[in-house]
């Protein structure tokens, strides 16, 4: 029987000990992944952005990169800005091409795909129209002025300015937008938070983060999944300014956009007035839609989609989507094509899904119908 000595067993049982401690740090970094989020304002809007399957120092400087993109964006993308660069276009409005950064020409063309798209209901150039009258502004901006109803005289002598035809894009170098017309004005206000949303989720995924959840007041873009699973993304409830969603959808590594007529509108005599344009007429639409919500990667289609549908009505939005199966989408309308507008309730309504999002819908208030 061997004897083994006091002094070799120690050795023995320090290396095992070692051995057993670099196997735990190798198993479990010192900076777990933890995420970060962060809250705003920026784009007329509250905004929402949430970091995970990072270290915090790593999410919390992913974080600083997209509130500076953000920022960057808001200014080049106003339109009430004096001195973001879509106002330098339109002050040149009738004479030369103006130089602009690439983000700004890029949104620009986003935005005259979609006016091809959807046939010009999706109109970039409606801005005079959208000053006239003044919707989109808010009461305690500086210079702003009661809302009064715009002469029918005046939206006459403005809608030929609205003519997509005006836009000129020149990639350059360096990259510049002429319109052709003095007097247009560029409007992105339809588009500018989709191609924001996107262009965060594009950076941040370049920056190697795994999941993130891009909420610019409505305009949703997802990277990757929540722990794993879906994220679970509410559709408002148009007819409540509170309370739970009207349904909810799970998804992953997309963009979830919603318009809806409750955002942004004025009354006048009893009757409401949306910010959403018919660019033939000029005037704010009523039509059945209360509002539309896109489902697709392309956060800046999506965005201009969601506002197409809310001038479209729901029969030509239906239309749209069955000659395009890849996109998704929730359609909320009056019942019947109620014109009403106050006093409705869940019973006034119909909720009608695309059939690709069948078995994203996790959970509804209403009945759902699949189209």
């Amino acid at each position: 029987m061997s004897v083994i000595r006091k002094e070799s067993l120690k050795g023995v049982l320090w290396a095992a000990a070692l051995a057993l401690l670099l196997g735990l740090v190798a198993l479990w970094p010192q900076e777990r992944p933890v995420g970060a989020r962060r809250d705003g304002l920026a784009m007329n809007t509250v905004i929402r952005l949430r970091v995970a399957g990072l270290p915090r120092a790593e999410a919390e400087a992913a974080l600083d990169w997209a509130f500076a993109l953000l920022t960057s964006l808001d200014h080049e993308l106003s339109i009430y800005d004096e001195g973001s660069d879509l106002s330098r276009v339109n002050r040149s409005a009738g004479g030369s091409p103006v130089a602009v950064p690439p983000d700004v020409f890029a949104a620009v063309s986003r935005a005259a795909e979609a006016c091809r798209t959807t046939e010009g209901v999706f109109n970039p150039l409606i801005g005079p129209v959208t000053k006239l009258w003044r919707i989109n502004r808010r009461q305690a901006d500086p210079g702003s002025q009661a809302f009064v109803l715009p002469q029918q005289a005046s939206l006459d002598a403005l809608l030929p300015l609205t003519d997509p035809e005006g836009l000129e894009l020149l990639p350059g170098p360096p990259p510049a937008i002429r319109l052709k017309r003095a007097g247009a004005v560029l409007d992105l206000s339809g588009i500018a938070k989709g191609y924001a949303s996107a262009r965060i989720a594009e950076g941040l995924s370049r920056r190697g983060v795994p999941a993130a959840l891009i909420d610019l007041g409505g305009n949703v873009q997802l990277l990757g999944g929540r722990n794993g699973s879906p994220w679970n993304i509410g559709i408002r409830d148009p007819l409540s300014d509170g309370g739970g969603p009207l349904l909810a959808l799970a998804v992953r590594d997309t963009a979830v956009i919603t318009s809806g007529a409750y955002e942004r509108y004025k009354v006048i005599d009893g009757v409401r007035y949306s910010h959403f344009f018919d660019p033939r007429t000029g005037h704010p639409v009523r039509n059945d839609m209360l509002s539309a919500t896109l489902v697709t990667p392309d956060g800046a289609l999506g965005d201009a989609l969601a506002t197409s549908f809310m001038i479209m009505g729901s029969a030509r939005s239906m239309e749209f989507l069955r000659a395009h199966p890849e996109l998704g989408a929730v359609l909320v309308r009056r019942r019947g094509g109620l014109a009403v507008e106050e006093g409705l309730t869940l019973r006034d309504v119909e909720v009608l899904v695309t059939e690709n999002l069948r078995r994203c819908v996790s959970e509804s208030r209403v009945v759902v119908e699949y189209f």
